[in-house]
């Protein structure tokens, strides 16, 4: 697979250099993204500010020149350092996002937009997954990135944030598309992250700066990460959901599918299952993706699970951190989950505190250890021992030697 680059077109807009006017291109921008249609035709023939307030012989431009005039004044906005605006007749435009009919017509990023022309995953989820959630969504990142994909996603917490650090892991390159302006990180946990994200991929948006992130927003800003990319992958995600929004994007914009498979009873994985259903294709591991795709650089032999263990211990060594404490990388296939029959689910029942609920919302459908929950929760060994003692005693979880898993 290779994407092609459109010749002849004007290049991004770097927003903060000297003499660029940027409350004029925001202006631009904030006319022309409203338009359903039209928009590229409109830029090829108006490609800046200083073309619409020229042309004051074409009257129905009158609202666009109004746009860029009253943006003087209303975006008094520092922007960030080297940020800059890509429309969609310039070269570094995203080629698949291009190819859709309703394209943002300019976006607003930090970062490199040379990583638009390569070949680029989408990987999404839950805000709310489970362990083996975010360790699936960082191991399907780490290796889909080095096997030479951009990993794209969205920011959120949870999978996102899981999938955006796993293909920084990896030495790749991932793009976070957000859903507010450019000068404003949602929500703001993310600000280190999105700083890392800048310096080794793109953050890109179409929503002008100083926007905050509204309902409405997360749904254009889906369908922008899946039209970015060649496929989207689904790592756990409930229902009803913004994950599964995305993926329908995906599928009408004639992109696969691809939804990890997850127990019935898992309620953040009952939209994977619904994707599997309606057809999305199988995936239990990061190779799935990359065969189907067709994509030909193979994920390298050293990047299996003990690798992929080792270049994190060094790097949390190098941090200073113990190694002890790192979770051990997880499995990519569902084929060791707990056995379920009748006689193994409680008997009566017992209504269960926060902590407790959380620390079951976390355990997953997986098996984990004591060290790995720890973790997971951010609190001490001890205090997770005495949750998990208790649930044990509640007859919601079961030990197996030194780990545990649900009922």
């Amino acid at each position: 697979m290779q994407l092609k680059k459109a010749q002849g077109r004007v290049m991004p807009v770097m927003l903060t250099c000297e003499g660029v006017m940027p409350e004029r291109w925001i202006g631009y921008a904030k006319y022309i993204n409203h338009l359903t249609s039209s928009k590229a035709e409109l830029m090829r023939r108006w490609p800046n500010p200083e073309s619409v307030l020229q042309a004051v012989g074409s009257p129905e431009l009158e609202p666009w020149r109004q746009s860029i005039k009253d943006a003087r004044e209303a975006y008094g906005i520092s922007l960030p350092k080297n940020a800059w605006l890509v429309t969609l007749t310039a070269p570094h435009y995203p080629p698949l996002l291009s190819e859709c009919s309703d394209a943002p017509a300019c976006l607003f990023g930090l970062g490199d937009f040379g990583c638009f022309d390569a070949p680029a995953i989408a990987i999404v989820g839950s805000r709310r997954p489970s362990l083996d959630g975010l360790r699936l969504a960082e191991t399907f990142a780490y290796e889909l990135a080095r096997a030479g994909f951009v990993i794209v996603s969205g920011l959120a917490q949870g999978i996102d944030t899981a999938a955006h650090k796993g293909a920084l892991s990896a030495g790749g390159r991932t793009i976070a598309v957000m859903a507010t302006g450019i000068d404003s990180i949602y929500p703001a946990i993310n600000r280190g992250l999105s700083a890392d994200i800048a310096n080794a991929g793109a953050l890109v948006t179409e929503f002008l700066p100083g926007s905050a992130p509204k309902r409405h927003h997360f749904r254009r800003r889906n369908r922008t990460i899946s039209g970015m990319s060649i496929a989207t992958v689904v790592i756990e995600a409930g229902v009803p959901s913004g994950t599964l929004i995305t993926a329908t994007a995906a599928a009408e914009q004639g992109r696969d599918v691809y939804a990890l498979p997850w127990s019935i009873n898992h309620d953040q994985g009952e939209g994977c299952l619904k994707l599997l259903l309606e057809g999305a294709a199988l995936a239990t591991c990061p190779q799935d993706v990359i065969e189907g795709s067709c994509w030909s650089k193979p994920i390298s032999v050293d990047t299996d699970a003990g690798s992929y263990d080792d270049s994190r211990n060094e790097r949390h060594q190098e941090a200073g951190g113990d190694v002890s404490q790192i979770a051990p990388h997880p499995e990519t296939h569902y084929g060791s989950r707990c056995a379920r029959g009748d006689d193994d689910f409680p008997h009566g029942s017992q209504v269960l505190n926060d902590e407790q609920q959380h620390l079951l919302e976390i355990l997953g459908d997986g098996r984990h250890c004591v060290e790995s929950l720890a973790v997971a929760m951010d609190a001490d060994i001890r205090s997770v021992q005495r949750l998990l003692i208790s649930l044990e005693l509640a007859g919601a979880l079961r030990r197996h030697r030194d780990s545990y898993c649900k009922r």
